[in-house]
């Protein structure tokens, strides 16, 4: 069942540092990720991520020449940041920033399983590029979601802190 909230989304642009994808924060609290294209049905594979314990800032670290070397291998760049996850309700928390490596959102997007920390802690996103303007996040058993075409603060009930993909696109 999916649930459409929501109008269209204007441009943010506010950037804050993100939480490790995959563990609660424990001394890398401070993280990025770059996804790979989505394929028809499948999920956006993770192209590069780096953690820290300490706030960095992810664009100038992306711009590293190492880093884009590595990105380059993995045939990605990381031009597009999509969205900014939190671990609360209203922006606030733990925070995790998304990066598309493949350019803007079209029809197909990105689709990102999170891993343990965010499964069980994601409360709200901010959506960061004007051609990402629709989010859909399932509920870890995949058979409830809800789209959204503005920033979610809150995703109810059934959704919060029980997140099993966010799919980020263009309408």
């Amino acid at each position: 069942m999916a649930v459409f909230i929501g109008l269209p989304m204007a441009q943010s642009t506010a950037i804050a540092s993100p939480t490790t994808p995959s563990a609660p924060a424990s001394g890398k609290e401070h993280c990025v990720v770059v996804l790979g294209k989505v394929g028809p049905g499948q999920s956006s594979r993770v192209a590069h991520e780096h953690c820290s314990p300490t706030a960095f800032d992810k664009a100038a670290y992306l711009r590293q020449p190492d880093v884009k070397a590595r990105l380059n291998a993995e045939r990605v760049t990381a031009d597009v940041l999509l969205m900014q996850w939190w671990s609360d309700t209203d922006f606030k928390g733990q925070n995790l920033q998304v990066w598309g490596g493949a350019g803007p959102c079209d029809g197909e997007g990105y689709t990102y399983d999170p891993a343990n920390y965010w499964r069980a802690n994601l409360s709200s996103i901010e959506l960061m590029h004007p051609d990402c303007d629709r989010v859909t996040v399932h509920d870890t058993s995949l058979r409830k979601s809800a789209s959204f075409s503005i920033s979610p603060r809150y995703f109810g009930s059934a959704i919060n802190d029980n997140v099993g993909r966010v799919h980020v696109y263009r309408h």
